[in-house]
């Protein structure tokens, strides 16, 4: 709960739900509900300085976190959105006239309401025509309206194929997305080797997170590798 919180706050997130159940968990005594009423005990001292209130409702609690200083991220976020809510109709003439990117990021902003009042079906009508010119950065969210489900039925086989033509791009965070698909056995049969693979090729391209998933598999000695200690302390220092 701390970690997320710190996260949360590091990404300038604002509120943070976390679900507890009303009361019917059974703790080793027998008793019920303790997880729901003990939950706002569980803060550190660090974590109370972030929080500036906690409200208890059906089940979670909602946690809003005090604002901080604009981190990099956030303010390149900020900048980027007002750079393309600036330029929107120079950005629509581009994908009109049949640029790949530019369809790719008239989709972005319409899916995130930059520009536009926010409408997944008009996103996911420029990222097709995008894909369809086997744009990477389209293909890859292309795959993910249909993994979950936002402007399109949703469809998993439909959206591991569009992963796996932005991963054979060498778009990190497909390969990323496939390890995880298959590593865990998600929408496919699973196949923790296959995952790895993908995880692998990721981090070769320097994505850190499946440098961190990798070092997991070797330090734990996961699924069919053998635990590595040496190999995992490597990849946790990158």
């Amino acid at each position: 709960v701390n970690w997320h919180i710190s996260v949360a706050d590091q990404a300038g997130t604002d509120t943070v739900r976390f679900v507890t159940g009303r009361g019917n968990h059974v703790n080793s005594k027998g008793e019920r509900g303790t997880l729901f009423r003990e939950f706002p005990n569980w803060f550190s001292e660090e974590t109370r300085k972030k929080i500036s209130s906690i409200k208890k409702y059906d089940g979670y609690y909602e946690i809003k976190i005090k604002p901080t200083k604009p981190t990099l991220f956030n303010t390149m976020q900020d900048v980027s959105e007002n750079l393309l809510a600036s330029n929107i109709k120079l950005v629509k003439q581009y994908a009109e006239e049949d640029d790949a990117f530019y369809q790719y990021l008239l989709g972005h902003c319409y899916q995130f309401g930059i520009g536009f009042e926010q409408d997944f079906k008009e996103a996911v009508f420029w990222y097709e025509k995008a894909a369809r010119q086997n744009n990477e950065l389209a293909e890859y969210v292309l795959g993910g309206c249909y993994w979950q489900g936002k402007g399109v039925r949703q469809n998993d086989a439909k959206a591991i194929k569009l992963f796996k033509k932005s991963a054979e791009k060498k778009f990190v965070w497909a390969l990323h997305q496939l390890g995880d698909i298959f590593f865990e056995g998600i929408g496919v049969t699973k196949d923790a080797e296959l995952g790895q693979n993908y995880y692998q090729q990721a981090a070769d391209l320097g994505l850190d997170i499946a440098k961190r998933k990798l070092a997991h598999i070797f330090f734990f000695g996961k699924e069919a590798s053998k635990k590595d200690e040496k190999k995992a302390f490597a990849l946790y220092k990158e």
